[in-house]
């Protein structure tokens, strides 16, 4: 769970590379990456920044944005984005730390945000003081860099001092820099670190533990930190000391320190692919001690001593067998005092088909836990005798636990739905208080919400959320919006989303949301359903949802628009070129599209355990059966695609989506491209980007599918 969001995870100019189109990009049984490699004929615009290919990007660019935003209503759909983006009746994300609840606030003064903190008697007031710490647009300002706030680390017990990470145009990559909480300012001669795409963590207020680029050989071929040190302070980083190196070719290490209120454990994480770990935790004179937990596990948190992971396999100890999908214990702090005292796991919970476990949290004496039913994720008290006490918080939604204090019971949870604005709760003493709820962004009363059930090529059920307006009447003739994404065990939920509410179902539009296989919503048999050989899965899934609604007549392919990022950018592709017949319009955003070369550029050789590795024979084969970049083909009539991406996205290469305009331009078909020039993977950088971003997608949709 700690490491999840690496799962929660979308050039030269055109004429002189269709000078070299004559080389087909056909592919055979014995077709290896080299000789894709050497077919590519726009394989220039890897280079991400040279001239060429900026040259390229500000040209399509200046087609693409000229217009859309040359379109009727476009600058009032901007205006109603950007207000809601920068309302002060927005609810943010929380931490609790200590005395204080910190957040990061945007707005339309603030667009690239404020650090700032609240006591927690404050929250309860209808205007809390905020005690601003950081204004990253001051400080980008100040320094004339365009500097993005990615997080932030507190020092636990001392509380004085933060370790401060400042990504430039919103890369994964930062620098970082020792922030002193008191005076509000950065440290003179504090720690400090270069841009690099690190991993650190507090071990007390002199020691930090990290992974960074410390020189030749210190990165994995995915672009992670592949040692692991000790750091000092005034100790020059090359005298750090080495704590665990892995191989070159593991995914690579990361940090954290887990607190459970009276202990503090830094905790390494080895990942020798995106799904397989070895967890170490230091021992009192700061030894990496391995962990006794399965490879494809991951540590969910500690609690008064005990680690906690959840079973993805059948798993068989001296003692009993334990089945997928239950949640273990075992004495963590036991093991560490390295005694002669078992530390066999005990049963926590289990999964069924209709609570599937989520995640886990702790406050100072409690356990929380939250499971998905049909999707829906609920909240539970795990009582000391494992039993669930629910919150009295609807079922049918979208409950979230926000944050957990460390030194009281005090949780914040939320609820939202689709058609119910997010609502946030405290939660201490079995009392649940309503603090204070989002305004209506966009009129709901007319909005309806079903769930619905489709059946896959292979016979199974698949669900997904239907929202409409409860006036539209089954005409085949609705102009409907289906996303869905399918991997990386990564849960598509019901939630309220202001600008899609107020974009899109406002204007009359009907929107899907799809729980196709690969994604974890019915635990970690639906993700491992769809992994490498066995991908169509999920594409069949979501021809399956398409095709169902085509059947009841919610809508039609005339009027059936499709939308994903990265990994669901992935999906739009194969589904543009497997199903042109579906869809009317494709948005295909930060996407994966060259599974040839998806290894070898920027984090992509980390996605071999999803996708499988083009360096295997069959698994290429497969790859290229269905790689969108290898599969569009002249004689194909395919629906419109928009496909967005950044020039400083660091993750997903924008040479997929790059390419696969330059293709589809170079065979005539319809094709609409931009990319932002900063945002990293989470495509804009502040809000006025944003705004504008998404105005320019539904304004595509409109003219698409209206």
């Amino acid at each position: 769970m700690i490491f999840k969001a690496l799962a929660k995870h979308r050039s030269i100019m055109l004429s002189s590379l269709v000078l070299v189109f004559s080389v087909a990009c056909t592919h055979k049984k014995t077709t290896s990456p080299s000789t894709v490699t050497s077919t590519d004929p726009f394989i220039q615009l890897e280079d991400i920044r040279s001239t060429d290919s900026m040259a390229w990007v500000k040209s399509e660019n200046e087609i693409s944005a000229g217009h859309l935003k040359a379109q009727p209503g476009f600058d009032t759909l901007k205006s109603n984005i950007k207000d809601i983006l920068a309302s002060k009746d927005r609810i943010p994300a929380m931490t609790i730390i200590d005395e204080y609840v910190y957040n990061h606030w945007t707005d339309e003064k603030n667009p690239r945000g404020l650090w700032r903190r609240t006591k927690l008697t404050e929250l309860n007031k209808k205007t809390p003081h905020w005690e601003i710490l950081l204004d990253v647009d001051a400080l980008g300002k100040a320094e004339n860099e365009s500097w993005v706030l990615k997080r932030t680390e507190i020092l636990r017990k001392d509380f004085t001092r933060a370790l401060v990470f400042l990504s430039r145009k919103g890369k994964d990559a930062t620098i970082m820099r020792e922030f002193d909480l008191t005076t509000k300012t950065f440290i003179k001669d504090g720690f400090t670190l270069p841009e690099a795409k690190m991993t650190v963590t507090w071990i007390d207020k002199d020691t930090l533990m990290l992974g960074t680029d410390f020189g030749e050989d210190s990165k994995t071929d995915s672009g992670y930190p592949r040692m692991i040190k000790t750091w000092k302070r005034n100790q020059k980083l090359v005298d750090a000391r080495l704590l665990i190196q892995t191989p070159k070719q593991n995914t690579g290490t990361w940090v954290s320190t887990i607190h459970d209120g009276k202990t503090s454990y830094p905790i390494i994480v080895d990942r020798i692919n995106f799904y397989d770990n070895n967890y170490y935790a230091l021992t009192p004179n700061l030894e990496p001690k391995k962990l006794p937990i399965p490879l494809d596990s991951e540590l969910d948190g500690i609690f008064n001593g005990d680690g906690y992971y959840l079973v993805k396999r059948e798993m068989k100890t001296p003692s009993r067998t334990f089945q997928t999908g239950s949640l273990l214990k075992f004495s963590i702090a036991k093991f560490l005092a390295d005694t002669t005292q078992s530390v066999e796991p005990d049963l926590v919970f289990l999964s069924t088909p209709n609570q599937i476990y989520s995640g886990i949290s702790f406050s100072k004496n409690k356990r929380w836990l939250t499971v998905l039913n049909q999707v829906n994720p609920n909240i539970f008290e795990l009582t000391d005798k494992n039993e669930l006490k629910p919150l009295k918080l609807p079922t049918v939604g979208n409950s979230s636990l926000m944050t957990t204090a460390d030194n009281s019971d005090l949780i914040l949870v939320t609820y939202s739905n689709f058609n119910q604005p997010t609502t946030l709760y405290s939660y201490e003493h079995n009392r649940l208080k309503k603090m204070r709820s989002l305004p209506a962004f966009f009129k709901a009363d007319d909005i309806v919400v079903e769930q619905k059930w489709a059946t896959s090529k292979d016979g199974t059920k698949v669900p997904y959320y239907l929202i409409k307006n409860k006036k539209h009447t089954s005409n085949a003739k609705n102009p409907t919006l289906l996303y869905a994404y399918g991997g990386f065990e990564v849960a598509m939920q019901p939630y309220y989303s202001a600008v899609m509410g107020k974009a899109w179902l406002e204007t009359g539009g009907t929107y899907v949301l799809a729980n196709i296989r690969g994604g974890g919503e019915f635990g970690p048999s639906w993700h491992q359903s769809a992994l490498k050989l066995n991908r169509q899965r999920a594409f069949d899934d979501f021809y399956a949802v398409a095709e169902d609604l085509i059947r009841t007549k919610v809508t039609s392919p005339a009027h059936l628009g499709i939308m994903g990022g990265s990994n669901g950018g992935l999906l739009m592709g194969v589904a543009m070129t497997q199903r042109p017949d579906l869809f009317k319009a494709v948005l295909c955003e930060v996407p994966l599209l060259d599974m040839a070369r998806y290894h070898l550029l920027l984090a992509g050789a980390s996605w071999v355990a999803e996708y499988g590795s083009p360096e295997n024979p069959q698994e290429r084969d497969y790859l290229l059966s269905y790689s969108p970049y290898q599969n569009v083909k002249i004689d194909k009539v395919y629906p419109e695609v928009f496909i967005t991406t950044s020039t400083e996205d660091d993750r997903v290469h924008p040479g997929h989506a790059r390419k696969m305009a330059a293709k589809l331009k170079s065979l005539g078909k319809p094709y609409m491209y931009f990319e932002n020039t900063e945002g990293g993977h989470g495509r804009t950088a502040d809000l006025n980007q944003a705004a504008e971003y998404m105005a320019m997608q539904y304004i595509f949709l409109k003219e698409k599918l209206f």
